[in-house]
């Protein structure tokens, strides 16, 4: 806190005992008397207190009256020397080890800062700009700042270098960056007995430095003194984007078979999520990435982005750059449905919140104006205030499913544990380390190997999550002892994973050869899957079977496989949601599913209309603590007809604590088509699309609740249909949409309850 909010505060205190005191002693005349009284005590504060000399005064006057000149000399005093106690502040920094240093204080810098809180972090930041507004609002939070240049040896031994963990670079220049992490390096020579190692995350925007860099041997020389990593916030902005919202989850709600990027804007965060893409959305069914990129000057910018990365042209199946005006929104109208129709993951990409955001809105009323059109929106906001929080809610709080989504928010991006990754690398580090194990000569330790090892390894840890979740896994915190893969799931993990590593290999230049040289960037995996030999593929099978022993022993972790249990029934026309039998009944129904699946992560899938649908939602997250998966039949703009006002509110709220929604292809027409009522009834294409949703249940579920009377249906895809279909282990070809990113369930017969006594 700043001195002069402790003097504001420490007056305040003496004025307020002195104003109860001015009560005691006027009762009667205090409120009519009391601008008169007040101003008595304010007199003490600057030493005028002759008014007391004559009276009798109540134990808090006296108080008041003689801390008063103590206060404002000592206050004096404290304010005129606060320079002087920020030196001394500073100069205990000597005694502090495993400290993080931060170079440079701005607004990413302050962001990371405010991470910090609340942890065990102890900070200390160097800012060359002594005007810097940021500097007395570290201060204000105990966080020690030097005022110098952090390239000269005289600040770094100030910050206490030598005895820090972390030296974080965000000065806002690469060179500058670059050249500090070289100097702190040198500096750390000076004691080759400090017992640690510092760890220097060196904030770079520029990929292709970073990418020369990685591959440049001699910047991490001497690692036993530092270890050396890049970040920047376009990476990480990447890298959390590709995971918070996997693209081929979004593919396969559209039932596509290949994932196809929409970027507007290319700038340099757009470029990041175009090269992570390439080298981590590699999928069992081979498909390759599909990109259209709209922005001004689309010829030059291709051209410089083919020439810098060659090998994306080989590496994706089709890039595209489409011309556009600035900011000009007519593009968005101009769009051909069938592009639009291909395309299943849209990220606006710019600068500006506030462009973005209209780019976003503006963009969804296009999409859902077409058939088949409406896909995620992917919206970059920097910012969580502001306009952020027209699209942004917390997990738990009401949520308007509207096919928009927020991405590369300061305070995710980041964050401690995106940057100093002591989290995020456990995964990578262990990968690495198990390499290390088989192959001891030609892998050094974490600590000493070189970034571009790392950063593989790294690829790999993000890659798995995509693994697993083709097979319906994922990778869970706790240990499952019972784990097991089956079938030819170790087959199929291998050959992704290859997919993936052969892909990164050409992305950095590669090629295949009889032995491993690795300064020619010739390594004899380097060929597709089906051109290795039995020996070759063996070892891939061997290592990932490897994966269960390696989260288990390494990390204390587990996989563990998602169960899914899906939900058809009536509404509340043909049901009694208050019915104590019913409920009785889904209770010991999903009780049991529990006790036969305990090492399983379950989740209920359920598209939330009314009646059935949310009863068995609600009880089984109220009751059983189950993740939610809401696949909506429609756009919210068009479901929320559905619903009156306070059942609405239950709808907004279910969806703010799921797990995931999604919104499945607008497939038998547009908003307006769509929108069309005939009397009170829904009109045939609409009822195609809730068909469209009872299929897709249908056929993701591992067991299928259905809240049914066993009367015939009165229309397509009710809950007569889905039932049937189930039986029938098929449901019609129409409403299929595919299963090209993830293994389907066996469709076992649905457990039917009947809703009434």
């Amino acid at each position: 806190m700043r001195p002069n909010v402790y003097v504001i505060l420490v007056f305040v205190a003496i004025f307020a005992l002195g104003m109860w005191g001015q009560y005691l002693l006027n009762q009667d005349t205090f409120w009519p008397r009391f601008s008169e009284l007040g101003y008595q005590v304010l007199m003490l504060l600057v030493l005028e207190g002759d008014w007391t000399v004559q009276l009798a005064l109540p134990w808090q006057l006296d108080v008041a009256r003689f801390l008063s000149p103590l206060i404002l000399v000592t206050s004096i005093i404290f304010v005129a020397t606060r320079d002087a106690w920020v030196t001394v502040l500073n100069s205990l920094l000597r005694f502090r080890a495993k400290h993080i240093v931060i170079a440079g204080l701005g607004e990413k810098s302050w962001q990371f800062i405010q991470s910090c809180r609340g942890h065990d972090y102890q900070i200390a930041v160097v800012e060359l700009n002594p005007d810097n507004t940021y500097i007395s609002r570290a201060r204000a939070q105990g966080v020690n700042v030097i005022v110098g240049d952090v390239l000269e040896p005289d600040t770094l031994k100030k910050a206490n270098l030598r005895s820090a963990r972390h030296l974080v670079t965000f000065t806002g220049n690469d060179g500058t960056n670059v050249e500090l992490a070289i100097k702190a390096r040198d500096y750390l020579r000076e004691f080759p007995d400090t017992g640690h190692q510092l760890r220097i995350h060196l904030h770079l925007d520029d990929t292709l430095v970073s990418e020369r860099l990685e591959s440049y041997d001699k910047f991490f020389i001497d690692s036993s003194y530092a270890e050396i990593s890049f970040f920047s916030i376009h990476d990480s902005t990447a890298r959390l984007l590709l995971t918070d919202y996997p693209p081929d989850l979004y593919a396969e709600a559209f039932g596509q078979r290949n994932i196809h990027f929409a970027l507007y804007e290319f700038n340099g965060l757009a470029r990041h999520i175009l090269i992570e893409a390439t080298r981590i959305c590699q999928f069992a069914n081979g498909a390759r990435l599909y990109f259209s990129i709209f922005t001004d000057n689309a010829e030059a910018r291709q051209k410089e982005l083919l020439d810098n990365y060659p090998a994306l042209g080989e590496l994706c199946h089709h890039i595209e750059f489409i011309q556009h005006q600035g900011s000009s929104l007519n593009l968005l109208y101009n769009i051909p449905e069938r592009l639009l129709q291909h395309i299943t993951y849209h990220v606006i990409c710019g600068d500006s919140d506030a462009n973005n955001l209209q780019w976003a809105i503006a963009l969804r009323s296009v999409l859902i104006s077409r058939t088949a059109s409406n896909s995620p929106i992917l919206v970059r906001m920097q910012q969580s205030s502001g306009l952020a929080q027209l699209l942004e809610s917390h997990h738990g709080s009401p949520e308007i499913p509207d096919g928009l989504y927020t991405f590369g928010m300061f305070e995710k991006v980041l964050h401690n544990q995106n940057i100093l990754s002591d989290r995020m690398d456990q995964l990578a580090r262990a990968i690495h380390e198990a390499y290390r194990r088989r192959e001891p000569a030609r892998y050094k330790p974490w600590r000493l190997a070189g970034e571009r090892a790392r950063k593989a390894s790294r690829l790999q840890a993000d890659h798995l999550s995509v693994q697993l979740r083709h097979i319906r896994c994922d990778i869970s915190p706790e240990p499952n002892p019972s784990f097991g893969f089956q079938g030819d799931e170790v087959a199929t993990l291998a050959r992704m994973e290859h997919a993936r590593w052969y892909v990164n290999k050409i992305y950095e230049g590669y090629k295949a050869g009889p032995e491993r040289i690795e300064a020619a960037r010739v390594n004899p995996f380097a060929k597709r899957w089906t051109e290795l030999t039995e020996d070759q593929q063996q070892e891939n099978f061997e290592h990932v079977a490897s994966y269960p022993e390696l989260l288990s022993t390494e990390l204390n972790w587990g996989i563990k496989r998602a169960f899914v249990i899906g939900v058809t029934g009536h509404r509340l026309n043909k049901m009694d949601i208050h019915n104590d039998r019913l409920r009785a009944s889904i209770e010991d129904t999903l009780d049991k599913i529990m006790k036969q699946n305990p090492n399983d992560q379950l989740y209920i899938m359920s598209p939330l209309a009314e009646g059935s649908d949310r009863l068995v939602a609600r009880i089984a997250m109220e009751t059983f603590n189950l993740g939610l998966l809401v696949p909506l039949p429609l756009p919210y703009e068009l479901y929320m007809e559905d619903f009156g006002e306070d059942s609405l509110d239950e709808f907004t709220s279910l969806v703010g604590n799921a797990t995931r929604y999604y919104e499945l292809p607008m497939r038998f027409g547009n908003l307006e088509e769509l929108g069309r009522r005939h009397g009170n009834d829904h009109n045939e294409l609409r009822n195609r699309q809730y068909a469209l949703v009872g299929a897709y249940i249908c056929e993701r579920s591992d067991e299928l609740i259905a809240i049914y009377d066993g009367e015939p249906g009165v229309g397509p895809g009710g809950t007569a249909d889905v039932v049937k279909w189930r039986r029938e282990g098929v449901v019609p070809e129409e409403y299929r949409m595919g299963a090209s990113f993830r293994q389907l369930p066996h469709l076992r017969d649905p457990i039917v309850l009947n809703p009434n006594p």
